[in-house]
């Protein structure tokens, strides 16, 4: 929240009124309703896991955009994973030739970002380029969650595709993972006491994150 002429003005946009009075939907948006769909408390961490899943070791290599959020490059650090950035034109799109000049033996796939949840970006070109190369194809699209291209839901064209939930829903967490590898099945105990707890004191306090 801040003050404007004493007025409090939260930083986020609520819903509109007419959003409480409408039906909810029988069937849920992509990925919900997937069975291999897995959610986490973060976007960074579903990339993370999601590039475990995949199989890519320490030492290989993702081509990334260089306009790649901070949080989703130390996950890719984090998992050991070496990070070769790409050029790009207007509105994301991956430039082609510099793309090319970049692979190598050790390069595991493509990681293309949505940037501002806007589907500029051709992705049905590179999932054919990736197939054509055996190279796997990542999707951030961790603004993006809802819109299409060409009618088919971003997140959806990867091996793996990321979206956020809290951005559409106005959450302090919530992120979706939808991979085309078959992950572990979800722990029965979900978050138990502590997480519980956890989660409810990062609302009151920040520094319950760190936890």
């Amino acid at each position: 929240m801040s003050s404007l002429s004493g007025w409090a003005v939260s930083v986020t946009p609520g819903l509109s009124p007419g959003a409480f009075a409408r039906p909810s939907s029988p069937v849920l948006p992509f990925p919900l309703e997937e069975g291999a769909c897995r959610l986490f408390a973060r976007s960074a961490q579903a990339l993370w896991a999601g590039t475990r899943w995949l199989g890519i070791r320490p030492g290989e290599s993702l081509l990334v955009p260089a306009f790649l959020r901070p949080s989703a490059l130390e996950a890719l650090n984090g998992a050991g994973i070496a990070c070769r950035f790409f050029d790009w034109h207007d509105g994301g799109e991956p430039d082609e030739a510099h793309v090319e000049r970049l692979l190598d033996p050790g390069v595991r796939g493509l990681l293309i970002a949505h940037r501002l949840g806007l589907p500029e970006i051709d992705v049905a070109h590179w999932r054919r380029w990736c197939d054509e190369r055996r190279l796997l194809l990542i999707e951030d699209a961790t603004d993006a969650w809802l819109a299409l291209r060409d009618g088919q839901p971003l997140g959806s064209y990867g091996d793996l595709g990321v979206l956020g939930l809290d951005r559409m829903l106005g959450l302090p967490d919530g992120a979706a993972l939808i991979s085309q590898v078959p992950p572990p099945a979800p722990a029965a105990d979900g978050l138990g006491v502590l997480g519980l707890f956890r989660t409810g004191a990062s609302f009151v306090d920040p520094r319950a994150y760190l936890m």
